[in-house]
């Protein structure tokens, strides 16, 4: 039985001098010289109570950047997150899902929890490697989605409650969040939103700040009568001046981006 393979396992391999062969040992040299792939684009979550404003922080969100696409969990497949192929005639077409259609903008996820988990799994490569993978009907291909997704959800509830619950302080964020662990470490920020908490502001401080009242503004108002009142509130807001508009936000995003710090601040 030895002496059957010999002549394969002592020969010697030829110096090949094919064309074939010259494309391999180039594509090792590069792949070997290519540097390996860095994620730019952050990840973040907003994650709390229900009617904490996390919708409107989204909706913010997607006015502020120029190229941007919101999609809520609520019906999401893989297909309209990922891509779907579609028949054109005789052949398939892509289509491009929330995710591709985001690439070099901000994809913003409501509802983020109630997207089923085989669906949820699209969402891996996309946050990690910020590329798409596609193998449907003979079509394969890689695209890009080199977006930042920003993600909403409320705390994991009972299935028998469909509000959500409240963030309890005594347990981890994934017990809170209910979102698998590899996929809750793709997120480099977690914004908390819970009410009740050591810190957190009264209902007068919330309404104060709502309409723009000052503390020592407060003050007065709790002993003057509604008209002076409202009077008080018109010439605080008169004179309150609003630099920090969408136009202004936009352009200093848009500043940043350009001129990135080398390094961290200390």
């Amino acid at each position: 039985g030895g002496s059957r393979w010999a002549k394969f396992r002592d020969a010697k391999p030829p110096a090949s001098t094919d064309s074939a062969a010259v494309p391999h040992h180039q594509g090792e040299k590069d792949s070997a010289s290519k540097p390996d792939h860095v994620r730019t684009t952050p990840h973040m979550l907003l994650l709390g109570d229900p009617g904490t404003g996390k919708s409107q922080l989204l909706q913010a969100a997607q006015e502020l950047v120029g190229r941007s696409v919101r999609t809520s969990g609520l019906g999401c497949t893989n297909a309209g997150l990922t891509c779907a192929a579609v028949r054109d005639g005789p052949d398939f077409v892509l289509e491009a899902g929330a995710l591709v259609l985001a690439d070099g903008g901000v994809c913003c996820i409501d509802e983020f929890s109630t997207i089923r988990s085989h669906d949820r799994a699209a969402v891996h490569e996309a946050m990690e490697q910020q590329t798409v993978s596609v193998a449907k009907a003979g079509l394969v291909c890689r695209l890009r989605s080199q977006c930042s997704v920003i993600a909403a959800q409320n705390c994991k509830g009972d299935r028998s409650s469909r509000r959500g619950a409240s963030y309890d302080r005594s347990a981890s964020l994934v017990v809170n969040s209910g979102l698998p662990p590899p996929l809750l470490s793709r997120f480099d920020l977690v914004v908390v939103f819970a009410s009740g908490g050591k810190g957190a502001a009264t209902e007068p401080e919330k309404a104060e700040f709502i309409i723009g009242v000052e503390p020592e503004l407060a003050g007065k108002t709790a002993a003057a009568s509604k008209e002076e009142e409202a009077a008080m509130v018109a010439e605080r807001l008169a004179g309150k001046s609003l630099d920090w508009t969408h136009d202004v936000i936009r352009d200093y995003i848009a500043w940043a981006q350009q001129n990135a710090l080398k390094e961290g601040p200390a």
